[in-house]
């Protein structure tokens, strides 16, 4: 089943209103963001990290970046990186690289 047929099922079991957005190709969130007319602030993104060793998934706005020290103290974990493309492509095989949705849980990911 795809990505978007899972999502809209899950939404849908759950009761929880959403509405499907159209957008052109975008590289950035805050790209994306401009494109949709909706504040950074108001965009969620979604950042690939690699806890000692694991990974994870960062849902954060489009507008924030990583704060690695911070995020370090909060989970009190020895190394944080971002992770490479190829450590985590194969985990979404129905979606576009760099475009992977915030829902972690789906795809058997621990989500932040």
């Amino acid at each position: 089943m795809a990505f978007r047929d899972r999502l809209k099922r899950l939404l849908d079991e759950e009761k929880v209103p959403y509405e499907i957005l159209v957008h052109s190709e975008s590289f950035t969130a805050q790209e994306m963001a401009a494109d949709l007319h909706v504040p950074g602030a108001e965009l969620a993104k979604v950042v690939m990290i690699k806890v000692d060793g694991d990974l994870m998934m960062l849902v954060m706005p489009a507008e924030y970046s990583v704060d690695f020290d911070e995020l370090q103290d909060v989970l009190g974990s020895g190394t944080i990186r971002l992770a490479k493309e190829d450590e985590f492509r194969e985990l979404f095989p129905d979606c576009e690289p760099g475009a992977m949705p915030p829902f972690g849980n789906l795809y058997g990911l621990s989500v932040l």
